[in-house]
């Protein structure tokens, strides 16, 4: 199947993806703003390829997806991680088809933003983009962290809370940036 209209924007994001306005209702249980009808049918054309095979036309038809790193698993990013990915990383995208729970568990604990974007508008075919912002990232050993007494003050201020309001942040989101990365696989 040729993928010609599967194409990436000049940041690497997906283009002829949705907007905050395709959601076609509320989204259910997946969240604020997110596509339930449809993604699920048109995607089956492509679960039926092996991943293997699948990455490979992507690499072949989509040149932006030849020189980033594919982690087809949590193995994979293992040992990329361990070969030291971060600091080889050119630009700030790895790709995957992987959209498995401890796949995305581990690249957020890794400090990966996992974007999921839809290759070539309605195609159904959705590629997981983990972002590491390695210039702009703030990598802490929370054990080594030293507030001075004024900086203690002004924190009183605020609240960081985990896990608390997730639909609130997706949604938030969604008003800044579109749906267009936060689809659902």
């Amino acid at each position: 199947l040729p993928l010609s209209s599967l194409e990436t924007n000049s940041n690497g994001c997906c283009a002829g993806g949705g907007s905050s306005d395709d959601n076609g209702g509320d989204g259910g249980d997946e969240g604020p703003g997110f596509r339930t009808e449809g993604a699920s049918a048109q995607s089956e054309q492509w679960n039926q390829w092996p991943p293997e095979q699948l990455a490979a036309l992507i690499r072949s038809q989509i040149p932006r997806f030849r020189n980033r790193p594919y982690l087809p698993d949590t193995h994979a990013l293992s040992r990329a991680l361990e070969a030291g990915l971060p600091v080889q990383l050119r630009g700030d995208f790895c790709w995957s088809l992987c959209f498995e729970a401890p796949f995305i568990q581990t690249l957020a604990y890794e400090g990966f933003l996992p974007i999921c974007c839809e290759l070539g508008g309605g195609s159904g075919l959705y590629v997981l983009l983990p972002k590491l912002h390695v210039q702009r990232c703030v990598l802490l050993d929370w054990t080594q962290l030293h507030l001075s007494r004024k900086v203690f003050r002004r924190c009183s201020r605020y609240r960081l809370t985990v896990s608390r309001a997730l639909s609130k942040v997706l949604a938030g989101c969604i008003k800044q940036h579109g749906e267009s990365w936060i689809y659902p696989p």
